[in-house]
């Protein structure tokens, strides 16, 4: 059997329900007994049940800024303290934020690709032997550094830290002072 298209004020008020008690809206839908594409096509087409739903979904966010203000209120300390982390990061976040940008390699030009052609061309003329030697070299340089940013996601793990872009450290990363246990970035 489908699900009905037609949205009912009983239904209206099953969804409003369901977001007040903080479900997405394909879960407050499927409790509904509406498909969620009924759902977004009536958010389209009806700014008043737009707006009476997108109030239902601010309700728990609401409730849960009045809780923790009202245990602040109160003396509670650990709510004071997650209040700060969260909004006032650059003075009390116990978490470290570092972007690694990333280097925009330029296409090689022509003398570039030449090189590469006869290394290329070296490369083939070596017996197997040389050329499975070769290969296993660059494995173990490539191990190398898998193991190197292996580290590097541990250190940030044990840190609390967030890495971005390619999981590196620079290699003029200097850890905060308070860091007991260093971990120098591999340069290759």
């Amino acid at each position: 059997m489908s699900r009905p298209t037609v949205i009912t004020t009983r239904i209206v008020r099953l969804l409003v329900t369901s977001f007040h008690n903080g479900l997405t809206v394909r879960q407050a839908c499927w409790q509904s007994g509406i498909s969620h594409e009924a759902y977004y096509q009536r958010l389209r087409n009806d700014s008043e049940f737009a707006d009476t739903m997108s109030k239902a979904q601010e309700l728990p966010s609401i409730t849960a800024r009045t809780n923790i203000m009202k245990a602040i209120k109160k003396g509670d300390v650990s709510a004071s303290r997650w209040w700060l982390e969260r909004k006032e990061k650059d003075e009390f976040s116990s978490k470290a934020d570092i972007t690694v940008q990333e280097e925009v390699v330029p296409m090689p030009n022509e003398d570039e690709l030449e090189r590469i052609r006869q290394g290329v061309q070296r490369f083939n003329s070596k017996s197997d032997d040389e050329k499975l030697a070769e290969i296993e070299q660059v494995l173990e340089d490539y191990r190398k550094i898998v193991e190197g940013r292996r580290r590097v996601r541990e250190y940030a793990r044990q840190q609390n830290m967030k890495i971005f872009g390619q999981e590196t450290i620079p290699a003029d990363f200097k850890p905060p002072p308070h860091v007991k246990r260093k971990i120098k970035p591999q340069v290759e």
